[in-house]
């Protein structure tokens, strides 16, 4: 069980320095990184730079949001490699990486599914996948409002605002 949370903090640790949202030294970007694209939209919304302050609230949430998404990730792999007869691994090597854009994401997934089984997925196994999709999003759908709450009494940004800079910048939502 200790693994298992040390490899989501790790995961949500990487998430955050390969996205810009935290570096080794604190929340500021490292110098040529590319900026996590929500603390961007929120700027521009704000009209000024985030304070230290406000990233460092903002990466906590960002954390915790990671690290619920994927579980429900990790989740949604064991089932769809349940219904479909493979193993999780193999599932979770296909699916886009937690806070990464997920543009395109759905129908990737099932090509490269498609491509590792070997074979085409039955109307039934795609229509049993999209209802898996559906409950996962479902299910997702609290934590990323919660998260839109913490962020918009961060900065005073409305929360629906927030949950369309998430859309916008494909960091947080989960397809």
């Amino acid at each position: 069980m200790k693994t298992k949370g040390m490899a989501l903090i790790l995961a949500a640790l990487t998430i955050l320095l390969t996205t810009g949202m935290v570096s080794a030294q604190g929340t500021a970007p490292v110098a040529g990184q590319k900026k996590f694209p929500l603390l961007e939209k929120l700027e521009a919304r704000l009209g000024r730079a985030l304070t230290t302050g406000e990233r460092q609230q903002i990466g906590a949430a960002s954390r915790d949001l990671i690290t619920r998404l994927k579980a429900l990730q990790d989740d949604f792999a064991v089932q769809v490699a349940g219904q479909l007869g493979c193993q999780a691994e193999e599932v979770k090597e296909l699916l886009p990486k937690v806070g990464e854009s997920r543009e395109g994401a759905a129908t990737g997934f099932v090509t490269r599914l498609e491509e590792k089984l070997g074979r085409k997925l039955s109307a039934q196994d795609k229509q049993l996948l999209l209802s898996t999709f559906n409950e996962k999003k479902a299910a997702a759908a609290p934590d990323q409002a919660a998260f839109a709450d913490k962020v918009s009494k961060i900065t005073g940004i409305p929360a629906q605002e927030i949950t369309g800079f998430m859309t916008q910048a494909g960091g947080g939502r989960n397809r």
